[in-house]
């Protein structure tokens, strides 16, 4: 509209014209700021997740052994914690660019024949909801 000015309708207001592009241009870096940040975050949490999967992991294992040797409480406790645990089957051949199943975890081995473990890493949700008394 500023290079064809005479073409623009009389009904236009060019001040609020250019207010409102500016205050778009300004609502649009917000945007992208706020997108950034959600990225960030969810990224965060998804580390986050891995690790707290990961020591969770540790606990039942080591709940596990315990009760394999009677000791303590830990026949309880696992018996309590092993629902959240279902064994998947056994692990299959590991094929490049297949999709594999172990214990709930998903692995992805890629062309290259290296394992991306931690970069498709899917988590039960019953490991979520865990009961707080179970958690260490």
């Amino acid at each position: 509209m500023q290079q064809f000015p005479e073409l623009v309708p009389s009904f236009i207001d060019k001040d609020e014209f250019e207010r409102d592009f500016q205050t778009r241009a300004e609502a649009e870096e917000l945007i992208m700021l706020a997108e950034d940040a959600l990225r960030k975050l969810t990224d965060m949490k998804t580390m986050l997740d891995y690790d707290n999967y990961q020591d969770v992991l540790a606990f039942y294992r080591s709940v596990r052994y315990s009760a394999s040797e009677k000791i303590g409480n830990a026949v309880a406790v696992y018996n309590d914690m092993k629902q959240f645990f279902p064994r998947t089957g056994l692990r299959q051949n590991r094929n490049v660019g297949k999709v594999i199943q172990e214990k709930s975890i998903y692995s992805f081995q890629a062309i290259s024949g290296s394992t991306l473990d931690m970069a498709f890493i899917f988590y039960p949700p019953q490991i979520l909801r865990l009961p707080g008394s179970l958690l260490f």
